[in-house]
């Protein structure tokens, strides 16, 4: 499991310190908060990524975006 806010949208793909981990997924929705930006992304398998973000440059349904994230903000959660 990982919040919305610990992703990071990175437009050129590069990893800031200690961003260990990364997704892909497809711009589906983009939602305006006021201070934050909450986008909605398909993944390759089908599953729904929500994120929040500070408003960054518009971006097109259906862009590929990568995200990127800490390893330490992540949880794994058993399937029960």
């Amino acid at each position: 499991m990982i919040r919305p806010e610990s992703l990071r949208v990175a437009l050129d793909g590069n990893a800031w310190y200690g961003e260990t981990n990364s997704l892909q997924g497809k711009l589906v929705e983009e939602v305006y908060l006021g201070e934050l930006t909450e986008l909605v992304l398909a993944a390759s398998d089908g599953s729904e990524l929500v994120l929040r973000t500070p408003p960054i440059a518009r971006l097109e349904p259906g862009a590929q975006i990568n995200l990127r994230f800490s390893a330490a903000n992540t949880l794994a959660l058993l399937r029960e």
